[in-house]
């Protein structure tokens, strides 16, 4: 075989490759977007169904606190196996850990069993987030993939979420249509979340290609350390710990803030998360032309910028459906940037310790995000609906220019130009 067939031969075999990895990325985004559907009616219902089950506000933000909290301990050692061992076990672990913390959620609930299902939730965050995001970078071709492959998985997810908080409303119908009580449609839900985590985590098992590695010893022994090569980048990256901290002062309790302030029905809420979900879909594939007009660094410190001034607006709507424009506008604004800044990350950070440096970029922001929904709960306990906001709005801000002040004159090794 002459030099020209070896070349053809080798460029065929690189887009066949390329192909493969793509259309494994959609597969695990797929599988994901189940996932968050669940999710997407677990963040409007838990709040109401705790604390309808007669936990307190502050009990109710310490469901969150513990979940963050589990994540936060695991997160570091599961990304640290992730690299030395593959990624897809972690991944089809965590997604069955996400099942059987809606399982325990399908029965009757105490402070224990809640705390409990708390506990298995944050397992699977723990689990399941670096490696995600890592197998994503590792599996595009180009860094303009590795954006929109980021940029696709957001917006998949966050229809997902779009149509699970749509299904929140259900137990609400079901109980005016005299067939459940609202008690059991919330506990339908949950089971639903256990049988969509089985399914997620099969289209994994099956579709996902095999990233095992031999020596399994060997490898756990040189897994556990820090993203040395790293370390400059990651450092600045902790500024992303005050977003953490306002979205869990704000976000986790926002159902049960909108039911104290206004008496939103679960069919109201339902609705709103929806078109906050759908509002960011649209958009959210707009980010990598906006962040190539723009640069990624001003994108994103532009876009939490403008997230704050809306959170700290919120408390001053007179109505519900004002208060439902901000919301919307909000979440546009605070989570069009989540695919750019994950491919920033990637980006900035030795490809050799993307999972890790992912890690830890969430453990700085898990960190005050744990603290948040307890904050948050006893603020709104004692009655201070608006303290949450005005604090999560002014954190966003500080966020915004420190995060733009510490990259303006970064230079890049590892290919991304802020």
């Amino acid at each position: 075989m002459n030099s020209t067939s070896l070349f053809i031969a080798s460029e065929t075999s690189g887009k066949t490759d390329s192909g493969r990895m793509i259309r494994e990325v959609h597969w695990l985004t797929a599988a994901n977007s189940l996932d968050f559907f669940s999710g997407g009616f677990r963040e409007v219902i838990i709040p109401l169904y705790l604390y309808a089950s007669g936990l307190s506000a502050v009990e109710v933000g310490l469901f969150y606190t513990i979940n963050y909290v589990v994540a936060l301990v695991l997160r570091t050692p599961s990304a640290m196996i992730a690299d030395a061992t593959g990624k897809k076990r972690m991944i089809v672990l965590g997604m069955l850990t996400f099942g059987l913390g809606g399982l325990i959620l399908a029965f009757p609930v105490s402070l224990p069993s809640a705390y409990a299902a708390a506990t298995v939730s944050g397992l699977s965050n723990g689990l399941i987030s670096s490696s995600i995001s890592s197998t994503i970078a590792e599996k595009a071709p180009t860094p303009a993939h590795r954006d929109r492959l980021y940029a696709g998985m957001t917006s998949a997810t966050t229809l997902g979420m779009a149509m699970g908080a749509l299904v929140s409303a259900l137990p609400s119908k079901l109980s005016q249509a005299g067939l459940t009580s609202m008690a059991t449609g919330f506990r339908l839900l949950f089971l639903l979340q256990f049988i969509l985590a089985l399914v997620a985590a099969s289209t994994v098992t099956l579709k996902l290609g095999d990233d095992s590695k031999q020596g399994l010893e060997a490898n756990l022994r040189s897994a556990f350390r820090l993203p040395r090569s790293s370390l400059p980048a990651v450092s600045r990256l902790s500024v992303q710990s005050l977003v953490g901290l306002g979205a869990g002062m704000a976000l986790p309790l926002l159902p049960l803030w909108l039911t104290l302030r206004f008496h939103a029905s679960l069919v109201s809420i339902a609705l709103l998360y929806f078109i906050m979900r759908v509002a960011l879909a649209g958009s959210v594939n707009l980010a990598p032309r906006l962040s190539k007009v723009t640069g990624p660094l001003f994108f994103i410190s532009s876009a939490q910028l403008i997230s704050g001034v809306l959170l700290i607006a919120i408390p001053f709507a007179p109505t519900l459906l004002v208060a439902s424009v901000v919301l919307v506008a909000r979440s546009v604004s605070g989570n069009l940037n989540d695919p750019i800044f994950r491919s920033f990350i990637a980006g900035v950070v030795n490809p050799k310790e993307r999972t890790v440096a992912f890690n830890f970029v969430q453990t700085i922001d898990s960190i005050p995000r744990a603290a948040g929904p307890y904050l948050g709960g006893e603020f709104i306990g004692l009655g201070e609906l608006s303290i949450p906001f005005f604090a999560a709005g002014a954190l966003y801000c500080t966020f915004s220019g420190v995060f733009y002040g510490l990259f303006r004159r970064w230079k890049p090794k590892y290919g991304t130009e802020p």
